[in-house]
Order: C-alpha cells, then sequence, then structure tokens
C-alpha cells in the first residue's frame, strides 16, 4: 500500500513538473522605432498542454503609452497542446525609449511573465527622395487668337472700369464722421478674441484643430506686440526657449509649455483632446497673457 501511494505520489509531481516544462508565453512587436503618434502592434503568445485553463491579463493602462485597440483572444489546438494569440496596438505622445513591461499570463495557479520590450520613440524624418522631382520638358503655350468672345470680354471690361472711375471721382456730399472709439490695446483685443473662440467652441462652431491653431495664434500675436520677438514667424519649439528666459513664474511657465506642445499634437499627430483638456489649454492661455500684462 505505501509504495502505491509513493508511486502515484511520484506520478503527480512528475505530471506537474511536466506541465510547468511544457508553457511557454512570450511577447514581441513588428518593429523596434516608431514615430510620436504612430500605432504599433503588440502581440502576446504562448503554448500550453491541451486541457488547461489560462487567462492573459492585460493593464487597463501602460505607462507612457496608450491602449487604443485590444484584438480578439486566438485559440489554434496542435498535436503537442494549444496556441493561443492576443495582439494589442498602442501609441505614444512621448519622445525617447520607452519600456512596456512584462505582461502576466495566468496557467492554473501558476503566473508567467513575458518579456519586456523596449519601444525608440521620436520624430519621422522627411525621405530625401521627397525633395526630388522629374524635370518636364517646357510645354509651348498655343498662339494667341482674338476671338468675338475675347473682343466682347475686353470691351465689356473697359465699360465697367469706366463705370467704377466714375462713380469713385463724382462729387460726393462728404458725409459726417461719427467719433471713433480709442483704438484697443494687445491685451484688450487678445481678451476679446479669447472670448470669442471660447463661445464659438462652447457652441461647437470651432474644431479641435482649429481650435488649437487659433489659441496659439492669439498668444503668439499678444508676445509680438508686447516684446521685442517675432513670434509669429516662430515654431512653438522656439517659443518655448523663448519663454524659458521669460520672467514668468516657474508653475506658470510649464502650463504653458504644455498647452503649447499640446497644440503641436492635435496639429501633426492627428490627436483629439478632450474637452477637459481644451477647457483647461483655453484658461492657461489666458491666465499667461495676463500675467505677461502684469509683468
Amino acid at each position: 500500500m505505501l509504495k502505491r501511494i509513493t508511486f502515484i505520489i511520484s506520478l503527480v509531481l512528475l505530471s506537474a513538473g511536466v506541465l510547468n516544462a511544457q508553457v511557454l508565453v512570450k511577447s514581441f512587436m513588428d518593429t523596434d522605432s516608431i514615430g510620436i503618434g504612430t500605432p504599433v502592434k503588440v502581440t502576446i503568445e504562448g503554448r500550453l498542454p491541451l486541457g488547461i485553463p489560462y487567462s492573459i491579463k492585460i493593464p487597463d493602462s501602460i505607462p507612457h503609452f496608450e491602449i487604443i485597440d485590444k484584438s480578439e483572444l486566438k485559440e489554434e489546438n496542435e498535436m503537442d497542446g494549444k496556441k493561443f494569440t492576443q495582439v494589442i496596438t498602442i501609441l505614444s505622445y512621448d519622445s525617447g525609449v520607452q519600456v512596456i513591461p512584462p505582461f502576466e499570463v495566468q496557467v492554473k495557479n501558476k503566473k508567467y511573465l513575458t518579456d519586456k520590450l523596449s519601444l525608440l520613440i521620436g520624430y519621422m524624418q522627411q525621405s530625401e527622395a521627397d525633395a526630388y522631382r522629374d524635370i518636364k520638358a517646357i510645354v509651348p503655350a498655343p498662339p494667341f487668337k482674338w476671338t468675338k468672345e475675347l473682343i466682347a470680354l475686353v470691351v465689356g471690361s473697359v465699360l465697367v472700369l469706366i463705370l467704377i472711375l466714375y462713380l469713385i471721382l463724382r462729387k460726393k456730399k462728404q458725409p459726417k464722421l461719427e467719433p471713433q472709439a480709442p483704438p484697443k490695446s494687445p491685451y484688450e483685443q487678445a481678451m476679446d478674441e479669447l472670448r470669442k473662440l471660447k463661445q464659438g467652441w462652447e457652441r461647437e462652431e470651432v474644431s479641435a484643430r482649429d481650435f488649437y491653431g487659433e489659441l496659439n495664434r492669439i498668444f503668439r500675436w499678444y508676445v509680438q506686440q508686447t516684446q521685442e520677438f517675432s513670434s509669429l514667424d516662430k515654431t512653438n519649439q522656439e517659443m518655448i526657449q523663448f519663454l524659458k528666459h521669460s520672467l514668468l513664474p516657474k508653475e506658470q511657465l510649464e502650463l504653458l509649455i504644455q498647452t503649447l506642445r499640446l497644440s503641436d499634437f492635435v496639429k501633426f499627430a492627428k490627436y483629439i483632446p478632450s474637452k477637459e483638456e481644451m477647457e483647461k489649454s483655453w484658461f492657461v492661455t489666458e491666465i499667461s497673457i495676463k500675467a505677461y500684462q502684469n509683468l
């Protein structure tokens, strides 16, 4: 009896060892470098014996990444066991080398971890071939010919020009000039334009891309009017370098730089901001202009 029990226990331990040896999980990507805002697919793959319960734990969020899609779990039964595959699509707006942590696969009561992955994220470079175009031969223009339609068009245009000159040169009674309001200061004009932009956005008359474009233009115009800096001709990165030498408080400066970078993401990476992000960007721009006014 003791020998039989010993045999059964040894058989169970041997089966557990074989089970552990047959479980294999891994993760990999279709590339190791992408541009900012470019999606990349991460594949989670594993093999295990048939009839063994398992589950893949995919987190709701990954640091520095956004999960934008998750495929259905795909299973294939093979002669030596079961193969499963699941693909998630992620993207990031943080440049540099970012790490994707291991994914956890639960097989019965034991946890298995996939590989840790590294991804280089940077700005997409334009291909040098895009700058070259084929040189086409000069196409000669057809000889000029007067037609009845062209003659009628020329005569009609001359008559219209004579009429316009007559109306301009005709003596008119000088209208009584109404008193004009003094011109608005750059600060007042910027505040008026910010209020109009917010009203249009609240009525859903302005898209997210146009909203950030106009918000960026209002701030740049105010800086150009009040500082010795041609901000309308600069990129947002050049604006950030200029602002770092300003007298704005550190906390205010960081919020303003975040707003300028978000504006680039919306414009170039086609990022769709939330309503809260848009409202925060508008508020940061408003208080930044007020802070400049009070310097």
